[in-house]
């Protein structure tokens, strides 16, 4: 939906036919009936030749703080697993900086990593570009940086328990 007063960068919201033929809005968290506030979601705001970008003030702090428990790999993705239900999918690249200070670049399909070093880590500071990139500084000098770099395609998924930020 086009930008309001209530949504500046606009709106979408879920319905679905009725049996009276009319249209019910849907809470998409529940997949149920809802208020105008849980049925009425504010559209990301868009990032100059980006598909999502990182919302306007993204809130790095639940980053800090995490343990990273598990690096996981599929054909297609990359996946970063934190304890407290946080995590991170990418599907394009990203850049590990190790100990030493070497600078890796890694895209899906992986065949050699040297990612599962971060594995043990805990994330001492996390910042966030308005480009889209996300940096993760862990307590052993290691860094992880994901980028938003394709207008086309989900760069990597962040997600927080059942929340989910597409960029």
């Amino acid at each position: 939906m086009p930008p309001t007063k209530q949504y500046p960068d606009g709106y979408w919201k879920l319905e679905k036919p009725t049996r009276r033929g009319k249209w019910q809005e849907i809470d998409p968290s529940t997949m149920k009936p809802g208020s105008h506030p849980e049925t009425h979601t504010h559209s990301l705001p868009r990032v100059s030749n980006k598909m999502y970008g990182l919302p306007k003030g993204f809130n790095t702090t639940k980053f800090i703080g995490r343990t990273l428990d598990e690096v996981s790999f599929t054909l297609n993705t990359i996946c970063f697993s934190f304890d407290e239900n946080i995590g991170i999918t990418v599907e394009s690249s990203l850049e590990h900086c190790d100990r030493d200070g070497q600078v890796y670049r890694v895209a899906p399909p992986v065949s050699d990593s040297r990612l599962m070093r971060l594995v043990g880590g805990l994330v001492e500071s996390a910042d966030a570009a308005t480009d889209g990139t996300l940096i993760l500084r862990f307590n052993d000098g290691q860094t992880l940086t994901c980028f938003d770099e394709s207008a086309d395609y989900e760069c990597y998924h962040i997600w927080f328990g059942n929340n989910q930020v597409v960029v």
